[in-house]
């Protein structure tokens, strides 16, 4: 009986512990059991010796199921007959080869999640994989392993029949050790089943496609019977930070009877330290420092060994500045003296710690430019080359990052060899996002079920990519909230790496995080962290998102930050679109995104282009945005400090290297001198510059100019000491201050001009051209140059351009724009005025009213236009917008204009540039394709925007239109396609040029903001004022090479007559005074209390305008109403939209008085819907109706929501309270 109850405790032991383990089916479903023969996690041991691998990469077997109970459960067998499989390539995903298809969508899961932790098994697709590999006979004495680098979301393993295996964690490596399963010198069937949905889905909620399969290479390996297993590198540097010391721990393994005899082996350890490269892509060259050996006696499987404190003086510090290699050479040597293993790794002398609230990397706070980088091929899926990887690494370094997160999981490995190696400081996150089950109880961090595979996801990261030099930062995951499993990661990893900071976002400031991390803050909000000294620094996990036109406020931002020490970095969310490439049915291409392959049923839609977030383009292709990130990241900040003195100031903000180590430096002018524009040579700059040091310079102007630029940059110095610089970008531009002095005055000709009425159009006509006028719009329709008509649409005043992604998302942007109906404001011309001055000029007075579809008048504008017979045209706005516009996209000029102009040359702006997006602007003299500058974003959207611009020139031949604005700097964009055409396309083979292109001419764009996730448009950067002025010339040229001359003003004079209709907004007249308590959240407090009874209205999902906000169980109105106002009854105004987290109140109780202290019993008004039922997941307004008790008090008791319910993404936590208005129904003043 004994014999049975110990066999029995053995064998639940054996089991527990993963050693001896038959397939249950059940293992996926359980997330207490997330590997099972797993080989420890390790370094990357796959040697380079190609007769010692055998890559399983290329064609298996294959076959798919499209639910879990249709996969074929005997597949594994070998006689199992699978001649009707189809071959499949590996690596790769199923669904973008016709099997299943791609699911995007951001926070949900993309399964029904009802039944957590278990998964659905409909739906729930099977990949089964079978290969038969020759195993070589020589294997037979060592040991062979197989190395899965990642495959989503498990894995089954068999060989030859039997059970090797299963595993989660579809980032990190998996390896099994088949010594005991394969045949030497014979072929072996290896069997994979891959599952899409297991327990380990849970913890892959990330921002990117949902797609299954083999994402990584998979190898066999061989290694000797006794081998290096494992060793743990630290190369620090001592206090001065200028000696390396170097610790190195390892493991020997080794297979056999050990206790029988005794293995005597050598271990040599050969350090080689790295010399500078002479080029950013050049070999790594080595110098021999150190040997040492030593005698080991190898008793057990398991042997440690270990080299503490070597030291080494006047070592290459590694940084990302100078990402110096020094190499280890680990060899194993038997009895004999025979090799029998090595092993190599390079490595950088570097330190990392946490000290006086500061992140130190070689004792200075440095500050962290970074990037969050998804692995995404656009044709490949998760299957990322190392081509691409590489590309990725050196467009990072061009675009002067220094800084990557692997969001949000580990990558390959051999990215982080390159970041080694070009110098990219990492911070490395597990592969851990739960984002569906939110931040309250229900969060996965709170779930003691969870709490192993928490910390073995941040163990499988740790032990794998521990040795490399680049990672300064670990981190434990994504947006999964905080607990106890979160606790534990961070224990276990703190008591692995003491040293290097861990990061995770949403611990804030509990305990396990060693900086404050936060995702998409206010400039405000970071400046108010940075201005008080903190117990830990700020690192900005996200921010800056770079969906469509987007990345405004980022130099904002790094102001901020290089304001404030403890402020340090911040990582732009992200790196590359994640957009797939298609081709329709005429072989146009398009880019694919959420939604476009269809979507499952029973969960939440697709979120669409809310994975097309990229700083370049799913090929590589930079945005315009990444141009701006290289501006403000930039190591030489260049700054004016008195223009027209010629003084600039630089500032060194590399933290290790002088700037005169790292570039050369130059300024060089290009101007107009009034014939032609030159240019000058460029002027070498001797910079003397520490790290963090600035210097001012005087610059020359020339003596003759009428307009100028003038350009700083900076070329490699040509050096060897500052590798990991060779590819930063310095550069600057700036206009040289006006010189009107020089300009030539030429006076007006005596040629004539004439006027023709009819009842629809003025015809004024010169020698050379005709212009029609419309008089119901009072628009210029017409411009007939030498008989050839360039106006194909008419020249009208324009507030709108079609939506960007954070346009409509922004509470400034489309919402606040359609409230003000600028989309579709119809222009009458109201009253006419004709003025000559001579022979040769005409000036035309009109006075313009936009009115809205409600047939209400919302711009009023006075258009004086001034006609003159030396083809010239010159039109002034005088703008009045109604106070009913909150803000508007543009002000400025619409037309189209003839194809007949292919080529425009302008001075401004190279790039597309926007108010808050401007350092990329790289102003100067140019000339372009006109069909080369719109921007083809993946989901079509404004683009193409110039700001700065001093003129621009449509070109046709030897004819030009020459077009300024008066000398004041103005915006330009012109593309082959109708706004309404950018707007409502969804993808850009649906956008079909037009016969003319669109041409604006704006005054002023609205900034861009990034409130797609984020802060929107700030306010210096909103186009709120009521009030605009402008003058546009156009001036017709025959002969574009002829030097611009100016001609002598003509003062324009309005009719006095004339005058705009004042709007106001009206306020109740019914209430005396009103107060809440608690009082509004500050974030939602516009206007109070006035913002209850001003008349204006709020809009659901925007909350900074007519909103005001509350977070609190109970809300409580006092409200004291006018004696001499009669009215019937008062209705509150709430707004229920549960996406963001706002709830419409349960139920309102009220009160009346005559003297504010005795009140009337409480009587309830009762919700028209339950906010806490599912079916009520949709936005709307809800009203609360009070009748009138002829009582002068009223005291309102409102009672909220008490939590977001089950069925909301983030259950639990607290709801949000919005009401926009009381508003008084049938008021009537009483008669006295």
């Amino acid at each position: 009986m004994n014999f049975f109850k110990y066999m029995t405790l053995f064998l639940l032991i054996i089991l527990k512990h993963g050693t001896i383990f038959a397939q249950t089916f059940t293992e996926f479903q359980d997330p207490g059991i997330f590997e099972i023969n797993r080989v420890y996690p390790r370094v990357n041991l796959i040697p380079e010796n190609e007769q010692h691998k055998i890559s399983l990469n290329g064609d298996w077997k294959f076959h798919f199921a499209n639910h879990f109970h249709e996969r074929p459960v005997n597949f594994f067998q070998l006689k199992f007959d699978d001649s009707q499989w189809e071959y499949f390539q590996v690596p790769a995903n199923w669904e973008l080869h016709g099997y299943g298809y791609p699911v995007y969508v951001n926070q949900p899961n993309e399964f029904d999640n009802s039944q957590i932790p278990k998964v659905p098994e409909l739906n729930n697709s099977v990949g089964s994989y079978r290969k038969y590999v020759q195993i070589p006979k020589n294997w037979k004495d060592g040991h062979v392993f197989i190395n899965i680098g990642a495959i989503k979301s498990c894995v089954y393993l068999w060989v030859n029949g039997q059970f090797v295996g299963y595993a989660e964690d579809s980032k990190t490596n998996i390896e099994f050790d088949l010594t005991h399963y394969v045949k030497y010198g014979k072929e072996n069937q290896i069997s994979m089943q891959v599952i899409k949905w297991s327990d380990g889905s849970y913890f892959e909620c990330q921002d990117f496609w949902r797609i299954s399969g083999v994402e990584r290479d998979i190898y066999l390996y061989y290694t000797p019977s006794t081998y290096i297993s494992d060793y743990q590198l630290n190369a620090t540097l001592d206090s001065t930070y200028k000696n390396g010391i170097l610790d190195l721990n390892l493991q020997i393994s080794s297979k056999g009877n050990l206790k029988k005899q005794k293995q005597h082996h050598t271990l040599e350890l050969i350090v080689e330290q790295g010399l500078p490269s002479t080029g950013a892509t050049d070999p790594l060259q080595f110098k021999k420092a150190i040997y040492s050996a030593k005698c080991v006696t190898i008793r057990d499987s398991l042997t440690s060994i270990s080299w503490e404190q070597l030291v080494f003086q006047d070592v290459p510090v590694w940084s990302a500045e100078t990402p110096t290699l020094s190499q280890i050479t680990l060899n194993l040597l038997d009895s004999q003296g025979k090799l029998i293993h090595t092993l190599k790794k390079q490595f950088g002398f570097r330190s990392v710690e946490m000290k006086n609230g500061f992140v130190l990397i070689n004792g200075k706070p440095i500050r962290f430019k970074g990037v969050n980088r998804h692995d995404h091929d656009p044709y490949k899926g998760h299957v990322i080359s190392k081509e691409s990887m590489l590309q990725d690494v050196l467009l990072m370094k061009q675009a002067n990052m220094n800084a990557v997160r692997t969001a949000h999981y580990p990558n390959d490995p051999y990215f982080y060899e390159l970041c080694d190696r070009f110098g990219l400081y990492v911070m490395d996150e597990a592969n851990a996002e739960s984002h569906a089950q939110g931040y309250g109880a229900a969060a996965v961090a709170k779930r003691e079920d969870f709490l192993e595979a928490t910390v073995a996801r941040v163990r499988n990261m740790y032990e794998r990519d521990k040795n490399h030099t680049c990672i300064v930062m670990w981190s434990l995951g994504n947006e999964s909230g905080n607990g106890i499993c979160y606790h534990k990661a961070y224990d276990w990893l703190k008591s692995k790496d003491p040293n290097r900071p861990i990061h995770y976002e949403r611990a804030y400031d509990d305990y396990n995080t060693d900086v404050y991390s936060i995702m998409y803050p206010h400039v405000e909000y970071i400046a108010q962290y940075g201005a008080v000294k903190r117990e830990k620094p700020m690192v900005i996990c996200e921010y800056s998102h770079a969906m469509g036109n987007s990345c405004g406020n980022l130099s904002d931002y790094w102001d901020t930050i290089y304001k404030y020490p403890q402020l340090q970095g911040a990582f732009i969310w992200d790196w590359v679109d994640q957009s797939l490439v298609e081709y329709d049915s005429t072989g146009r291409k398009w880019y694919s995104y959420g939604g476009d392959y269809g979507h499952p049923e029973g969960i939440p839609p697709s979120d669409k282009n809310f994975l097309i977030n990229g700083l370049i383009s799913s090929e590589r292709e930079p945005h315009p945005h990444y141009f701006e990130a290289q501006r403000v990241y930039q190591p030489l900040h260049i700054q004016e400090v008195d223009i027209e003195k010629g003084l600039f100031k630089i500032t060194n903000r590399l933290d290790f290297t002088k700037a005169e180590d790292a570039f050369r430096f130059f300024y060089q002018l290009e101007y107009y001198d009034g014939e032609k524009v030159m240019k000058s040579s460029p002027t070498p700059i001797l910079l003397n510059l520490k790290p963090g040091e600035s210097q001012e310079i005087h610059v020359d102007y020339p003596e003759k100019y009428q307009q100028g630029v003038i350009t700083f940059y900076s070329t490699n110095n040509g050096g060897n000491a500052c590798q990991g610089l060779v590819m930063a970008n310095n550069r600057a531009t700036f206009y040289l201050p006006p010189n009107f002095i020089n300009s030539k005055k030429e006076k007006r000709s005596n040629k004539l001009i004439s006027l023709t009425k009819t009842e629809e159009y003025w015809t004024i006509k010169t020698e050379q051209i005709e212009y029609q006028l419309e008089l119901q719009s009072g628009a210029l329709s017409s411009i007939l140059w030498e008989d050839e008509e360039y106006l194909k649409k008419p020249i009208e005043l324009n507030f709108w351009r079609p939506p960007t992604d954070n346009d409509i998302r922004d509470r400034n942007g489309v919402k606040a724009w359609k409230q003000g109906s600028l989309h579709e404001l119809q222009w009458e011309c109201t009253d006419r005025e004709a003025k000559r001055e001579g022979d040769s000029l005409l000036i035309v007075y009109q006075f313009l009213k936009g009115i809205n579809p409600q047939n209400q008048v919302m711009v009023e504008a006075i258009q004086s236009i001034i006609f003159s017979a030396d083809a010239e045209l010159e039109i002034r706005y005088q703008i009045q917008l109604s106070e009913h516009i909150r803000t508007v996209a543009k002000v400025g000029l619409q037309s189209g204009i003839t194809d007949q102009f292919q080529k425009v040359s302008w001075l401004g702006a190279l790039n597309e540039t926007y108010p808050d997006r401007l350092q990329a602007a790289d102003i100067g003299f140019h000339t372009a394709p006109i069909d080369q500058l719109f921007h083809q974003y993946v989901k079509p959207q404004e683009s193409g925007n110039r700001a700065l611009t001093h003129h621009v020139a449509l070109q046709s031949g030897s004819k030009e239109i020459l077009i300024d604005f008066n000398h004041t700097l103005f915006n330009f964009s012109i593309y082959p396609y109708t706004d309404s055409q950018i707007e409502n396309a969804l993808h850009i083979n649906k956008l079909d040029p037009n016969s003319y292109w669109t041409f604006n001419l704006d005054l002023k764009q609205a900034g861009i903001g990034g409130a797609t996730c984020g802060p929107g448009v700030r306010e210096p950067y909103l186009l709120k004022d009521k009030t605009y002025d402008f003058t546009v010339r156009w001036r017709f040229r025959d002969n574009h090479n002829d030097p611009v001359a100016e001609r002598y003003p003509i003062s324009v004079s309005t009719p006095s007559h004339w005058s705009f209709t004042p709007s106001t907004i009206s306020v109740s007249p019914v209430v005396q005074s009103i107060g809440t308590t608690p009082l509004p959240n500050s974030r939602y407090s516009d206007n109070y209390p006035v913002a209850l009874y001003d008349g204006k209205l709020g809009v659901c999902g925007d909350y900074y305008e007519n909103w005001l906000g509350y977070i609190s169980d109970t809300l409580e109105i006092i409200l004291e109403v006018k004696k001499e106002i009669n009215w019937e009854t008062l209705s509150l105004r709430f707004c229920h939209d549960p996406n963001n987290w706002v709830l419409c109140p349960q139920t309102i109780y009220y009160q009346t008085s005559t003297d504010r202290y005795n009140y009337s019993d409480a009587k309830e008004v009762k919700s028209s819907i339950d906010p806490l039922n599912k079916k009520n997941n949709t936005t709307e307004i809800v009203l609360f109706n009070i009748p009138n008790e002829n009582k002068e008090w009223i005291k309102i008791k409102v009672i909220s929501a008490p939590f977001l319910p089950d069925w909301h993404s983030n259950p639990g936590e607290k709801p949000w309270l919005m009401i926009d208005e009381i508003i008084f129904n049938n008021v009537k003043t009483n008669k006295q």
